[in-house]
C-alpha cells in the first residue's frame, strides 16, 4: 500500500523489479487511488472498494476481484483477461474497449453496465444480474447466461449464437435484430420483450414464456435472410400463438405463414436438412429436460435470485449420468484451526464447526468452498479479538448466509457471541 501511494509510475517499476511478488490488496479501500495504467496483474483485490475508480488502460489480467465493489468504474481498454469477478458489483461500470477473454462474471452484479460492442464470447455470466445493461452489438457467442437476469437489457443486434439462456429472465428486453441461432432458451422468460427481426433458427425454446412479446417479424432459416411472415407482419398475438412451443414445419405450412418454404418444398435435399435440424433440436430438448427441471428447483437464495445451481450443462450425451452438482470431488474442511484455538470457548468452537458442517452439506463448487473456508477463518479471527468489529462480523456472516442459507437455522448460539449475532440478525 505504501508503494501504491507513491503513484502508478513507482508502483509499476516496483512490479517490474519484483515479478514474483503477488500484491495482496484484499479488503482495502482504494476508492481514492489513481490506478490508470497500473500493473495489477494477478493481484489479490477481493472484497476491496474500487467505487468510481478510473481503471482505464489498467492491467488486471488474472486478478482476483471476487466480491469487489467496482460500481461505476471506468474500464476503458482495461485488460481483464481471465480475471475472477465472482460476485463483484460492476453496476454502472463502463467497459468500452475492455479485454474480457476468459473473465468470470459468475453471480456478478452488472446492473446498467455499459457493454456496447463488447467481445463476450464464451464468458460465464451464470446467475449474474444484468438488469438494464446495455449489450447492444455485443458478441455473446456461446456465452453462459444460465439463470442470468437480463430484465429490460438492451441486446439489440447482439450475437447470441449458441449461447445458453436456460431459465434466463429477459422480460422487457430489447432483442431486436439479435442473432439467436441455435441459442438454448429453455424455460427462459421473454414476456414483453421486443423481438422484431431476431434470428431464431434452431433455437431450443421449449417452455419459454413469450406473453406480450412485441414482434413484427423474425428470421427462421439457416441463413437469416428469409423473413417470417414473408410479405406482411405478425398481427397481435400471432407470434405468441405460433411459437409458444417449437412449431413443426407442417404447422408452419398449415398456418399458411408466407416463407420461402413454399419455394423449397419440392427440394428433397433442403427438406431433409430442415428435418434433421428439427430432430436434433427436439433430441437436445429432451436430453436437457431433466437438467432444466433441476435447475429451476429453487433451493438457494443469492442476491435475490433463488436457484439450485447445477454446475454443468450437458448438451448431448447421457444426461442421466451427468454430474448435476459438480460435487464429485471431496469437500475437505480443516477444523483443526478451530479446535486448536486458545481464545474461543467450547460453545463458540462447536458453533463455528456447525456452520462449517452446513456449508459442507451445501451444493458448493470448488471456488465457493474456498471462499466459505476463508470466511470462516476470518470470522474465527474476529471472534477471538477482545474488541470485536461488529461491522466486519456482519459482512462475513452475510457472505456465509449467501453461500448457504441454512446456516441461519443453527439455533445454538453461544453466550459469548449471542448478543453480537442477535444485533446483526435484528438489523437485517
Amino acid at each position: 500500500m505504501k508503494i501504491l501511494k507513491q503513484g502508478v509510475v513507482t508502483w509499476n517499476q516496483w512490479r517490474k523489479e519484483n515479478p514474483d511478488v503477488i500484491p495482496d490488496l484484499s479488503e482495502t479501500d482504494l476508492s481514492w487511488a489513481d490506478l490508470k495504467n497500473a500493473n495489477l496483474q494477478i493481484a489479490k483485490l477481493s472484497e476491496s472498494n474500487l467505487f468510481r475508480v478510473d481503471l482505464s488502460f489498467t492491467d488486471l489480467t488474472a486478478a482476483n476481484l471476487s466480491w469487489t465493489n467496482l460500481a461505476e468504474t471506468e474500464l476503458y481498454e482495461t485488460r481483464l483477461t481471465s480475471a475472477n469477478l465472482y460476485g463483484a458489483d460492476l453496476s454502472g461500470a463502463r467497459f468500452t474497449g475492455a479485454m474480457l477473454s476468459g473473465a468470470k462474471f459468475k453471480k456478478a452484479k452488472l446492473i446498467k453496465a455499459n457493454l456496447v460492442g463488447a467481445v463476450l464470447s464464451d464468458i460465464d455470466f451464470f446467475n449474474a444480474d444484468l438488469t438494464e445493461a446495455n449489450l447492444a452489438r455485443a458478441n455473446l457467442t456461446r456465452a453462459n447466461l444460465h439463470l442470468t437476469n437480463l430484465k429490460e437489457a438492451n441486446l439489440n443486434r447482439a450475437n447470441l449464437l449458441r449461447a445458453t439462456l436456460i431459465g434466463a429472465n429477459l422480460t422487457g428486453a430489447n432483442i431486436e435484430d439479435a442473432d439467436m441461432t441455435a441459442t438454448t432458451l429453455l424455460s427462459a422468460d421473454l414476456s414483453n420483450a421486443k423481438l422484431r427481426g431476431a434470428k431464431l433458427w434452431g433455437a431450443a425454446r421449449n417452455g419459454w414464456k413469450i406473453e406480450g412479446v412485441q414482434c413484427a417479424h423474425i428470421y427462421d432459416d439457416p441463413d437469416g435472410k428469409n423473413k417470417v411472415p414473408k410479405a406482411r407482419n405478425f398481427v397481435d398475438g400471432e407470434f405468441e400463438k405460433l411459437y409458444t412451443s417449437l412449431p413443426t414445419f407442417e404447422q408452419i405450412l398449415e398456418n399458411n405463414i408466407p416463407t420461402d418454404f413454399e419455394e423449397k418444398t419440392n427440394n428433397d435435399e433442403w427438406l431433409k436438412k430442415l428435418r434433421e435440424i428439427e430432430e436434433e433440436s427436439e433430441q437436445k430438448d429432451k436430453q436437457i429436460g431433466q437438467l432444466t427441471e433441476a435447475n429451476l428447483n429453487l433451493s438457494r437464495n443469492l442476491g435475490g435470485i433463488t436457484v439450485n445451481d447445477n454446475r454443468q450443462t450437458h448438451i448431448g450425451g447421457d444426461v442421466s449420468n451427468s454430474s448435476l452438482g459438480d460435487n464429485s470431488w471431496n469437500q475437505t474442511w480443516n477444523l483443526a484451526q478451530i479446535d486448536n484455538s486458545t481464545k474461543l470457548d467450547g460453545e463458540t468452537k462447536a458453533w463455528l464447526k456447525s456452520i462449517a458442517g452446513e456449508l459442507e452439506k451445501a451444493n458448493l463448487d470448488k471456488e465457493e468452498q474456498s471462499i466459505a473456508q476463508s470466511q470462516i477463518g476470518k470470522l474465527q479471527n474476529e471472534l477471538e479479538k477482545e474488541q470485536k468489529d461488529e461491522s466486519k462480523i456482519k459482512k462475513l456472516w452475510n457472505t456465509l448466509v449467501a453461500l448457504a442459507p441454512d446456516v441461519q437455522k443453527i439455533s445454538t448460539l453461544p453466550d459469548s457471541i449471542n448478543k453480537i449475532l442477535n444485533l446483526i440478525l435484528g438489523s437485517g
